[in-house]
């Protein structure tokens, strides 16, 4: 009776073991698209009534939306890429040239003027569109919108 426990111990044993390398072969689960968009999202309080958000548009966060041919589309290899979304129900934002207001600034202090910016939506109340800048060295990166709403600047931060 011995030797069968011993047989059953054993290959109850062989397959843990097996299902525990199949588990680690695999690799880490995909994060959910929440989780990533939530990590690159950086919103500002809404002053002088319009409210901005900005993300950082990663190959990650492309890949989590299932839109992977959108980092050849922004040229993700040469370009840092950051979609803007503007709401209000009070000012006017078709007269902003986003692409004139809006920098990047390194960890330095230093700023970076938008390469350009494609428009998704050009609604006066509604506004979104992506802008793209040519890519800088450093971690430490700064969104910087100015003007808009009698607001100076907002700046959106990503470590």
């Amino acid at each position: 009776m011995r030797p069968a426990l011993f047989l059953v111990l054993l290959a109850v044993l062989g397959i843990g073991i097996g299902f525990l390398a199949l588990t680690l072969s695999r690799g880490p689960e995909p994060q959910p698209i929440q989780d990533i968009a939530s990590a690159l999202t950086q919103r500002d309080a809404g002053q002088g009534g319009v409210t901005i958000s900005v993300v950082y548009a990663t190959p990650e966060y492309f890949n989590a939306r299932g839109e992977a041919e959108k980092a050849q589309e922004y040229e993700l290899d040469k370009y840092l890429v950051f979609t803007v979304a503007m709401d209000t129900h009070s000012v006017d934002l078709s007269p902003y040239k986003m692409e004139a207001i809006t920098f990047l600034r390194d960890g330095n202090g230093k700023e970076y003027p938008a390469k350009d910016w494609r428009a998704l939506s050009d609604s006066s109340h509604h506004r979104s569109g992506v802008v793209r800048f040519q890519k800088i060295e450093g971690k430490a990166l700064e969104v910087v919108i100015k003007g808009v709403a009698g607001e100076e600047e907002r700046v959106f931060r990503w470590p």
